[in-house]
């Protein structure tokens, strides 16, 4: 409600009422009133009103109400008249946030954030959150946030939240993917022993995102590759030739790493030979040579079978003894020399060796 007072005691004319509105420097008239007849400015015929007493009224109030306001009033037999004073109208509002993000980071990179405030009066706190989390804020148009280093743990939604006194909101949400690639905590270097004709299975593995490339290598050399979670690599029969170094590389768009690298030892036994005349003279010194077949395990136990057989021997006739033992680590072979004083065969100028040392009896 406008209040003035008239005066001239004798005046009886209407109050004429017009308001203004200063924007920028410049007026603007919005609504005037007299005798019953009101008129409003197009502009704000839909949200402004005014009365007979000059009061205005403005409904739904928006930004650009924001400003002075300022009352004039004439009264036509009563001058002069005198402008109200100003009246300052300053509305609050509040728009979203945005928020500004890479969608995906490689694991280690610098990983920068923008959170910018959108029109707001007065400004607006904003808050940068990380799964309804808070991280950090600021009462400014503008909050920065960084990490140095990322990591899987930074993957996320996040989103920016601007709050006045006008309210609050917040921005969309963004999705943030760290692409890594990485070695089990657990993996190590490892020698691994198999029998040869034994099943075997090597299976490569990594923690990544996204599903990387996996590659195995036997000596250097690609034996399976393949794209998925996990890579197995079976050998049903394990042979001789499956010995070597092996190890597991996994790609994607973070890198590569090596991962599961170890050895394989396959352990396998062939029949030995033995190395001996087929004929001696009576009185003469025997030798026999035990060759062991090619191994990966202690070849003793190769000569020690001969040893068996000769101490077996020693019995049939009461007679039979080895004299002296030598082994050659070069050779994997062991020799066997019988002399005169400790060694009896049959009565027989050419005596064959017994049959106990046939072929048959080398297994």
């Amino acid at each position: 409600m406008v209040n003035y007072t008239r005066s001239n005691s004798t005046s009886e004319c209407n109050a004429y009422f017009k308001w203004t509105q200063l924007i920028n420097g410049e007026t603007y008239v919005i609504a005037t009133y007299f005798n019953g007849y009101s008129q409003v400015l197009i502009k704000y015929i839909e949200k402004v009103s005014i009365d007979e007493n000059g009061t205005i009224a403005i409904t739904n109030t928006t930004r650009e109400d924001t400003g002075s306001y300022e009352c004039e009033v004439r009264i036509f037999d009563d001058e002069p008249n005198a402008n109200s004073d100003r009246v300052n109208v300053n509305v609050l509002y509040l728009d979203a946030p945005t928020v500004d993000l890479p969608k995906y980071v490689l694991y280690g990179d610098v990983l920068k954030f923008v959170c910018a405030s959108g029109a707001a009066y007065p400004d607006a706190m904003l808050t940068i959150f990380k799964e309804r989390m808070p991280i950090t804020s600021t009462t400014d148009t503008t909050l920065y946030y960084s990490i140095s280093n990322a990591t899987k743990s930074d993957a996320g939604d996040y989103y920016c939240n601007a709050l006045n006194e006008a309210g609050s909101k917040n921005s969309d949400i963004k999705k943030l993917t760290v692409h890594y690639v990485e070695c089990p905590q657990n993996d190590f270097n490892n020698r691994t022993i198999v029998v040869e004709g034994s099943k075997l299975s090597i299976t490569c593995h990594v923690y990544a995102d996204p599903i990387p490339t996996y590659t195995l290598y036997k000596d250097n050399i690609t034996i399976k590759s393949e794209i998925g979670d996990v890579m197995e690599y079976t050998i049903v029969k394990v042979r001789q030739e499956d010995a070597g170094k092996y190890y597991c590389m996994a790609t994607n768009i973070a890198g590569t790493v090596t991962c599961r690298k170890g050895s394989l030892v396959v352990t396998y036994l062939n029949e030995p030979t033995i190395d001996l005349p087929t004929n001696v003279l009576y009185g003469d010194v025997l030798k026999i040579v035990c060759i062991s077949g090619a191994t990966t395990i202690n070849t003793e136990v190769a000569g020690l079978a001969l040893v068996d057989l000769l101490t077996a021997l020693n019995g049939v006739d009461g007679a039979h003894a080895f004299q002296t033992m030598s082994r050659d680590p070069k050779m994997d072979r062991q020799t066997f020399a019988f002399g005169r004083e400790q060694s009896h065969l049959p009565v027989s100028r050419s005596p064959q060796f017994p049959k106990m040392f046939s072929p048959q009896l080398q297994s």
